[in-house]
């Protein structure tokens, strides 16, 4: 691996790996023989979104145009309902959804953000779809207790013993957003950008973050 890269890739100016154009010719054939984009970068060492440039014709000119395979670029129902369901469920980011799908990530994006209208699934909400999003990732960085019911935040936590996290670059408590994207019916009025109110803790595990656990509190009344 170590010799394929240091014979197909060289440095570009800003001392990032650069595809040669032997290497584009190759990912482009492979490409269309089938391969995961996903997987061609991972074997020379650049990004997704540097291996769709190449399908798409945009890195080395002389490389030739977008690759015309059959059915790329036209996507059947299951197909879209495939990128929802990565992006909703398996928390990929849409360069890595491109790349394992065989679309450009411009059309993924579309997908996500609702902006594709034909096949895209009726009931799909865009705002729903971040929501649960969020949610399953938050999840998913949790050890669930059986014996006390709470979910234990393993992610980063505060010099209060509060775990956090980043979202749209902004870091805030877990429980917070467990509380905001959560679908409990006693935590359906709380709005963490509207609410000013505490989320208190029935168990009393300040890193549990179940949202049966999570107790809204107006500060009036605390």
């Amino acid at each position: 691996m170590e010799t394929l890269t240091k014979q197909k890739i060289r440095k570009g100016h800003d001392g990032f790996p650069k595809l040669t154009l032997k290497a584009a010719r190759d990912i482009r054939e492979r490409v269309a023989a089938g391969e995961s984009q996903t997987s061609l970068a991972d074997e020379y060492g650049v990004a997704v979104k540097t291996v769709n440039h190449c399908v798409l014709g945009n890195t080395h000119k002389d490389a030739g145009g977008p690759i015309r395979k059959p059915n790329m670029g036209k996507l059947s129902p299951p197909k879209i309902k495939e990128v929802v369901d990565l992006w909703v469920n398996a928390g990929m980011t849409v360069s890595a959804i491109a790349g394992h799908v065989g679309i450009a990530g411009a059309t993924a994006l579309r997908i996500v953000n609702g902006k594709r209208t034909k096949d895209l699934p009726r009931d799909f909400d865009p705002e729903e779809a971040y929501r649960k999003r969020i949610f399953n990732k938050l999840v998913a960085r949790c050890k669930k207790v059986r014996s006390t019911g709470c979910w234990i935040w393993k992610g980063s936590v505060n010099p209060y013993g509060y775990g956090m996290f980043t979202v749209k670059r902004r870091r805030t408590s877990v429980h917070r957003w467990m509380a905001h994207f959560s679908d409990a019916p006693h935590l359906k009025d709380f709005n963490m950008e509207t609410s000013r109110a505490r989320i208190l803790r029935k168990c009393g595990n300040r890193i549990c973050v179940n949202p049966d656990h999570l107790i809204v509190k107006p500060i009036a009344e605390s």
